[in-house]
């Protein structure tokens, strides 16, 4: 009731933040038709599903077309920990946005082909990505990123923590397609050391990060420190 009052009265409202909410289908829709001004919208430790995410399940409602269709300003998406997030979202939920900010943290249902399904989206979507938190989707690999970085041209901050399955290969295709990248966070970056002087040289402007603690990337991230000495 009380998430019902806040999308029927605050009409006007560009941020919001939910946590442990439960989110059915109906209900995301109807956050999402009616308050269109969103720029923020962070669904942190919810329980939503692909059928909220995609409106895939009620056919009668326009399913070919996301509920996100109708946030036409929004730029950042966090859905840090909401388990039943899967591929099939990365498929269609996002069809129709320019999102700058995507955060997948902790989806641990995100495979590669997930990731192909984003490489996939239209290109509005992939030329506005310019931050993608995708740590603890540890069944993410080498390959799934091989397809998904050549497709982000403006990728500046990039945080791969926790999955474990990401390699120096990884460093490579960092190395030959994300030129704009300012930001790469990494848990067993020290094992590939031996590729960091390679790294730097092509990407001097680049932090490297293996910490496991996100203070460092959250700061870095809210402070927009990437816009530094590059337009």
């Amino acid at each position: 009731m009380c998430l019902r009052f806040v999308a029927s009265r605050l009409l006007k409202l560009t941020f919001l933040r939910l946590s442990l909410c439960p989110l059915d289908e109906n209900l995301f829709r109807e956050i999402t038709t009616k308050l269109i001004n969103l720029v923020v919208l962070r669904v942190e430790n919810c329980d939503i599903s692909d059928d909220a995410l995609t409106g895939l399940k009620n056919i009668e409602i326009d399913a070919s077309r996301p509920p996100l269709r109708h946030l036409k300003r929004l730029t950042e998406l966090d859905l840090s920990n909401c388990f039943k997030v899967t591929d099939v979202s990365l498929e269609s939920a996002f069809t129709s946005c320019s999102l700058k900010k995507l955060s997948l943290r902790n989806c641990s249902q995100i495979t590669d082909c997930g990731l192909v399904n984003l490489a996939a989206q239209p290109e509005s979507f992939k030329r506005s990505i310019e931050e993608l938190n995708l740590s603890g989707c540890y069944k993410v690999t080498d390959w799934g990123l091989s397809k998904l970085l050549p497709e982000l041209k403006r990728l500046r901050v990039l945080n791969l923590k926790g999955c474990h399955e990401v390699t120096s290969k990884t460093l490579e295709t960092v190395k030959t397609y994300c030129p704009k990248l300012r930001y790469l966070g990494m848990s067993n970056l020290s094992d590939y050391m031996l590729d960091k002087p390679n790294l730097l040289d092509t990407l001097p402007l680049l932090k490297l990060d293996s910490d496991l603690d996100d203070d460092y990337y959250s700061n870095y991230s809210d402070g927009n420190s990437w816009n530094s000495g590059d337009s």
